[in-house]
């Protein structure tokens, strides 16, 4: 074995191994080889990654030249978004340019990122607040920040009539939901109905994919003519009393993330304390 022949096969050893996807394009932007990573990454077997373009993988990326590690957007065969890490590094051939691209998906990395914020977002909006009823702007905004939603809602209970009545909304300035929240201002839910009397109704945290689809929603006309579709919501409660219900809606259809309900039932019961101690609404 020659020793460039040794070099291949180390190479592709590493290539193999390795956790991180790797693909190899020529100038063009076609995709030329792919390791197993790459395979798992992104759904498609290397046969079939094989002659594909890197617009395939990674839509919008353009042609292929040399560049530092940067956070992009990729695309899985099925559809579905991945964030990822991209690093290109270019060498030639025979007078010829190729590229290796190096791709890291750190989707859990960011969503836990988004999970610290969402925390954070709570604590603060909290510690600048001497009850619920000042917080709710603030928490509103910043946790629809943290997490990357669009319209945030904040529901009370009426421990009388055990109807949901809203507090207070926010949207990100740019989106216009004004029809949505003049709705939602007008409405009184009862325990089962919507998603937040769905949550008051079983005391447990709740998602919808696509409210627009879901026939227990009654404000779904409204919620597509401003393209609202993702959705979930959490109780906060005080003991054993739930006393508020928050809701959080998305443009995009999300699929059920169990991770992110878990910790925001967890802040439900941490915004619960709160109110316990400053005994204010």
């Amino acid at each position: 074995m020659t020793p460039i022949d040794d070099l291949r096969e180390r190479y592709e050893i590493i290539e193999e191994a390795a956790n991180d996807a790797i693909i190899t394009i020529d100038a063009a932007g076609r995709i030329l080889t792919a390791s197993r990573a790459a395979e798992k990454m992104f759904g498609y077997s290397r046969d079939e990654m094989q002659g594909l373009t890197l617009e395939c993988l990674i839509p919008g990326y353009g042609s292929p030249e040399r560049r530092d590690a940067c956070e992009i957007t990729a695309q899985h065969k099925s559809g579905k978004k991945i964030q990822v890490e991209l690093t290109v590094g270019e060498y030639k051939k025979n007078d010829k340019h190729f590229y290796t691209g190096i791709i890291r998906d750190i989707g859990q990395r960011k969503d836990s990122d988004r999970r610290l914020a969402a925390q954070f977002a709570v604590t603060r909006a909290l510690a600048e607040s001497a009850s619920l009823s000042e917080a709710t702007p603030k928490l509103l905004q910043y946790i629809s920040e943290a997490v990357g939603w669009e319209v945030g809602e904040l529901w009370y209970v009426n421990a009388d009539s055990n109807t949901l009545h809203i507090e207070g909304s926010w949207h990100l300035p740019s989106y216009p939901v004004d029809e949505f929240e003049k709705a939602s201002r007008k409405t009184i839910l009862f325990p089962g109905i919507d998603l937040v009397g769905r949550v008051l109704s079983s005391g447990q945290p709740a998602w919808i994919d696509n409210v627009v689809d879901d026939k227990n929603f009654p404000r779904a006309p409204i919620a597509a003519r401003v393209g609202l579709h993702g959705a979930f919501a959490f109780p906060i409660r005080v003991g054993d009393n739930i006393v508020c219900i928050m809701a959080f809606y998305n443009r995009a259809i999300v699929q059920l993330d169990d991770e992110l309900l878990q910790m925001f039932e967890a802040l439900g019961n941490q915004e619960g304390d709160v109110i316990k101690r400053t005994k204010a609404v």
